[in-house]
């Protein structure tokens, strides 16, 4: 019985025009990712029971509902033109509780949405082999890692309604074209001035809520995202107090503006990612190439529902 491989697998992903309604997957929804991990059994319920009989052993116990929970990483970059939101990768954004912003034949600026009204879902396929997946209603969490020299990655962990599980063609994926940038030849800064970093890191760290909903056909009603703690980690060189003071910027609790500067070089496949107001909430010291260096992991700041950082193509 022939099996398939770890490469034989593909995510699609749609934003759906009505929450929790699945739309119809297409070639151009799918996604080039890595590190996918597949949950069958998200929030699955089992029911123990503990009946008193003749046996030590408890009796069977019984399924009480699941949800599909998808993991997986996909590359930074841009759709090839200025103004048009990257395929696929825009669609999960809006679904980890983020806003787009699209100024035509400029950017496309993704950032916090505290309204849960205004939170969108998507659709998600699974491609497995012959198997093919889909669920409904996905929202999650995502963050990403701006690796110095590397490629800068967004790590999706998403989860969703069961809509169909069949052994069934999935369609042929069409790419987006393009290669991601490297994070090199920026401008990274902390509070205007330049710093070097091996990596930083960004984590919205979104908080999932699913009610039970005995309406529904596995027992849980809408997944939702219902708070938020955005964390920043990043590594870099230490310098004498005089220049850069983190023990004393820690302890006065002063906010700082992190960005990364653009990330690439040709319009249409460029981004970078501001944090206008970041606060050092743990602060400790290593070293890196013999080098002393700050290993520091800062909040941000959200002032009146003012967008705590925004991430933007252009």
């Amino acid at each position: 019985m022939p099996g398939y491989s770890v490469r034989q697998q593909g995510i699609f992903a749609e934003i759906e025009a009505v929450s929790g309604t699945a739309e119809t997957i297409v070639a151009a929804d799918a996604l080039l990712i890595e590190n996918l991990t597949f949950n069958p059994a998200e929030s699955m319920r089992m029911i123990e029971r503990n009946s008193i009989n003749s046996s030590l052993n408890p009796r069977k116990s019984i399924y009480g509902g699941s949800l599909l929970g998808f993991q997986f990483d996909v590359e930074l970059k841009g759709s090839g033109t200025a103004g048009t939101a990257p395929q696929a990768l825009g669609d999960l954004l809006r679904a980890c509780a983020l806003s787009e912003t699209i100024v035509a034949v400029t950017s496309v600026t993704y950032a916090p949405l505290s309204d849960l009204s205004l939170h969108e879902s998507a659709t998600i396929a699974l491609r497995q082999g012959s198997n093919y997946r889909i669920a409904r209603g996905c929202r999650g969490n995502v963050s990403f890692k701006f690796p110095t020299g590397d490629i800068c990655k967004a790590h999706f962990n998403m989860v969703g309604h069961i809509q169909s599980e069949a052994q069934t063609a999935a369609p042929t994926p069409t790419f987006q074209a393009g290669t991601p940038p490297a994070f090199i030849d920026v401008a990274f800064t902390v509070a205007a001035a330049e710093f070097p970093i091996a990596e930083l890191a960004l984590d919205l760290q979104n908080k999932i809520s699913i009610a039970p909903d005995p309406n529904a056909t596995q027992g849980f009603g809408e997944v939702r995202v219902t708070g938020r703690t955005s964390q920043l980690t990043l590594d870099p060189e230490d310098q004498g107090i005089s220049t850069k003071d983190w023990v004393g910027i820690m302890r006065a609790g002063t906010s700082q503006a992190v960005a990364t500067g653009t990330v690439g070089g040709t319009a249409g496949n460029r981004f970078a990612l501001s944090v206008p107001l970041a606060y050092e909430r743990q602060l400790a010291f290593a070293d890196r190439e013999e080098l002393v260096i700050a290993q520091i992991t800062m909040g941000c700041e959200d002032t009146n529902g003012t967008n705590d950082l925004a991430l933007a193509f252009t």
